[in-house]
């Protein structure tokens, strides 16, 4: 899974470079984070945490977008539809998850 990462930036997308993407759960503090690390550098592009009412979007079957909490949008833009759906899934079974979960910890 090599997307384009891109942050928006003054009503522009910014190209953050190609990265690759693995979705991970940290059983220390108990949440479960998308991480982008760059193809060049292995510098972490992009560390974020999935979260059960966070909006994201799948469009365009290679394409996912969203907001995080302090409003700064996000895009990972595949190349192939499968890398596209194995992220895509990671985060709808992560917030099925935390939804089914909620109130009961």
């Amino acid at each position: 899974m090599w997307p384009q990462v891109y942050e928006l930036v003054d009503q522009n997308w910014k190209d953050l470079g190609t990265a690759f993407c693995s979705g991970e759960y940290d059983e220390h503090i108990r949440e479960a984070q998308l991480i982008a690390k760059s193809e060049d550098t292995q510098e972490i592009l992009l560390q974020i945490t999935v979260r059960p009412d966070d909006v994201y979007q799948r469009q365009a079957d290679t394409l996912i977008v969203w907001t995080e909490l302090n409003g700064q949008d996000y895009a990972l833009s595949f190349q192939d539809v499968e890398g596209c759906t194995e992220v895509w899934e990671f985060i709808t079974e992560v917030r099925r998850h935390l939804r089914a979960t909620q109130g009961t910890v």
